[in-house]
């Protein structure tokens, strides 16, 4: 059976996975500092919860979208942790950045513990 996804989570499904799509472009760039993908996330009015609810929304759409999704036949990328900027308002700055899956999986080969346990 198909895990259901969060609800709050689910408005914000294109939104992140435009800003996947935008890391996967940028990971290739020769300077570090460029291959960062930067959305800005704003709490919409009526929102049930708070800005730590929101950011968990968020990084759940993140996580779900195709490109880095583990249970996903086209996964092609592994996402690094989401890095949130302080609120200003009601707007909230998100930096992504990704890794082919190969460059992942070498990563938690060389350190143990360092990956997700999806047994």
């Amino acid at each position: 059976m198909p895990r259901v996804p969060d609800p709050l989570s689910v408005p914000y499904e294109d939104a992140a996975t435009g800003l996947v799509e935008r890391a996967i472009k940028r990971a290739a760039n020769r300077r570090v500092a460029l291959r960062w993908a930067v959305g800005i996330v704003q709490m919409p009015n009526g929102f049930p919860g708070d800005w730590e609810r929101l950011r968990l929304a968020f990084d759940r759409a993140l996580y779900r979208a195709p490109q880095v999704y583990h249970r996903s036949e086209s996964k092609t990328h592994s996402l690094k942790k989401p890095v949130w900027s302080a609120p200003l308002g009601r707007t909230r700055e998100v930096r992504i950045r990704v890794f082919t899956a190969r460059q992942g999986a070498a990563y938690v080969a060389e350190h143990p513990g360092s990956g997700l346990d999806l047994r």
